[in-house]
């Protein structure tokens, strides 16, 4: 997807909602759930670091200036509560 759209895209959403948002400092995990159907959780196949692996392959195919992001709703207000 890089690579065919790099030349008008600027920004990327490499990982997208990767925080459980009950427990913030964890990922997301379908370990001990009975999945919906196409529920998927990329930690479970590929380990608990796939986001630096994610982002280190989007940093190597997108333009060297291009923003690469987390996308996870509600990390701000998850991070500033647990601030104090």
């Amino acid at each position: 997807m890089i690579d065919t759209c790099k030349s008008v895209v600027t920004a990327w959403d490499v990982v997208k909602e990767p925080f459980d948002d009950a427990n913030p400092t964890q990922l997301k995990t379908g370990v001990g759930k009975t999945l919906a159907a196409g529920e998927f959780y990329w930690q479970d196949y590929l380990g608990y670091d796939y986001a630096v692996t994610a982002f280190q392959f989007a940093r190597q195919h997108a333009n060297a200036t291009d923003k690469l992001f987390i996308n996870d709703n509600n990390l701000e207000s998850i991070l500033l509560n647990a601030a104090g």
